[in-house]
């Protein structure tokens, strides 16, 4: 499957010009880019069977995973916490003809979503003093079912991570490899 997307023109000029103007690092455009990790997981996702499923996409950046587990039949939320993501995911979303919706979610705030029956993310694991708040909004964004699948080029800390989200009750499953990317599947324990 062939998908089209949109990004900056110039990444690191984007980014740069940002810098600039901020006050928070988490106010980065680091977005607006296609990423290895969110490859990785498309090539996970073909394997997956996601028809009438519902999907979360965390920090979902371009939104080219939500954008193709639309397109393998999935009912899907896009969310990232930057608010100019959402521009580019609709872009995305109509070069593709898919039905994504978005919503711009901080993950350290309560969310009126429901849980979901896959939550996916890739390249999210930047900072580890976010970890707590991010382990628990993806659970409980969980039921008894939900698969959680989060790709990661294995960033110094990120190995922190499991310890955090078996603190919030869910079990790491399997590891997946796509080259520098491992995917890591989890679920409620």
């Amino acid at each position: 499957m062939t998908l089209r997307y949109e990004s900056f023109a110039d990444f690191d000029t984007e980014v740069s010009k940002a810098l600039d103007q901020i006050e928070h690092d988490d106010q980065a455009p680091l977005f607006g880019d296609l990423w290895p990790s969110a490859e990785a997981l498309c090539h996970y996702l073909l394997e997956e069977s996601l028809q009438a499923k519902s999907v979360l996409e965390i920090g979902c950046g371009l939104g080219l995973p939500s954008i193709l587990a639309s397109k393998l039949g999935a009912k899907v939320i896009a969310s990232d916490y930057h608010p100019h993501s959402e521009a580019f995911v609709l872009r995305n979303r109509e070069l593709n003809d898919a039905k994504v919706e978005f919503k711009q979610i901080d993950w350290r705030s309560p969310s009126e979503l429901p849980p979901q029956d896959m939550i996916i993310a890739s390249d999210i694991l930047y900072e580890p003093q976010t970890y707590p708040d991010l382990a628990l909004f993806i659970q409980l964004h969980c039921h008894k079912r939900t698969k959680v699948l989060i790709a990661d080029p294995e960033r110094v800390f990120s190995s922190q991570f499991e310890a955090v989200m078996e603190n919030c009750g869910l079990k790491l499953l399997r590891k997946w490899h796509d080259g520098n990317i491992i995917l890591k599947v989890w679920e409620l324990a």
